[in-house]
């Protein structure tokens, strides 16, 4: 498996597995709902009916990709870090699925003000990040490394070895997600433009790069 960093680096990618469209007669109150609900069910598993009016979808297609968000979440994790999930037990990668959901479920965020330019809507968005930079520091590496050399200090194979990693390295990551504070905001303003599909209809559309602008700070954890 891969180092510290590389376990990091992909850990809280926001995978866009939401429809971020909405059709029809578009207003400035229509694109703070289409924020706000896509950041609610991106993150809180939360899906207001004026969203789900507003996207022509319904609670359970939200909660079937919300679920299927998370599994695949834990599944790239695994391959980023170049981790064999198939180490580990059924409960154990539940605890990997269910710790995304829990981090992203203490998200904060307020969708404010909405201005236009031409066809463009300009949303701000105040984003207060959850602090997980302990998550790459030397400590919290140390502490899972003193833990397997005490328990295979008379040995042991590397399989056994890395299964016992991945469910001391789950038991920290539960800790943090207990345990989360958070760093000041930080506001941003994202744009929610028209768009035409092949038939000629048009609707409007979360721009992708400010949508991945908000997930690269709703959590936070040091670069080296």
């Amino acid at each position: 498996m891969k180092t510290t960093m590389k376990i990091t680096t992909f850990i809280f990618a926001v995978l866009l597995c939401f429809s971020l469209t909405a059709c029809g007669g578009f207003k400035s109150e229509d694109a703070a709902t289409l924020v706000q609900g896509n950041l609610d069910s991106v993150y809180l598993n939360v899906h207001s009916p004026a969203y789900l009016e507003l996207c022509e979808t319904t609670e359970e297609e939200c909660i079937a990709e919300y679920e299927t968000c998370l599994n695949e979440e834990a599944d790239s994790f695994f391959a980023e870090a170049e981790i064999d999930k198939n180490l580990i037990d059924e409960e154990t990668y539940d605890r990997y699925v269910n710790f995304f959901g829990d981090i992203y479920k203490q998200a904060k965020y307020e969708v404010g003000e909405v201005t236009k330019a031409d066809d463009t809507f300009l949303v701000s968005v105040t984003v207060y990040p959850v602090d997980l930079s302990a998550i790459v520091s030397a400590d919290f590496y140390n502490t899972i490394t003193e833990e397997l050399i005490e328990q295979y200090s008379n040995g042991g194979s590397e399989e056994e070895l890395n299964k016992s990693f991945l469910i001391l390295l789950i038991d920290e990551f539960e800790k943090l997600a207990d345990s989360v504070t958070y760093l000041d905001p930080v506001t941003l303003s994202v744009q929610v433009v028209p768009e035409t599909d092949d038939d000629g209809e048009s609707y409007y559309i979360i721009d992708e790069n400010d949508f991945n602008t908000i997930a690269n700070n709703v959590v936070y954890y040091e670069q080296y």
